[in-house]
């Protein structure tokens, strides 16, 4: 197979089963909850899709405080690493 056909029929593949995911999630799921348990399931979802866009990069200025290698000389990762509140929070 050349390239394109290869690729394209990995993208056509990868998008069924993201279909066939979202209408088992959209079908036979609420069938086997309950109100209560779906409303649950479906808040618990939205709690974990805004953990990545919500830390703030915490883990980032962690990762870069701790790291062997500094990445760059940013003078304001410097104060926030080795400040007395950065310190003890990082």
């Amino acid at each position: 197979m050349s390239t394109f056909s290869g690729d394209l029929l990995r993208v056509v593949s990868s998008n069924m089963l993201a279909l066939l995911v979202g209408l088992v999630n959209g079908f036979l799921v609420p069938g086997f909850l309950g109100i209560d348990e779906y409303a649950l399931y479906k808040t618990f979802g939205l709690y974990v899709g805004y953990v990545g866009i919500l830390h703030f990069g915490f883990v980032d200025i962690w990762i870069y405080c701790h790291s062997p290698d500094q990445f760059c000389d940013c003078g304001f990762l410097e104060v926030v690493c080795h400040s007395h509140v950065g310190g003890s929070f990082l």
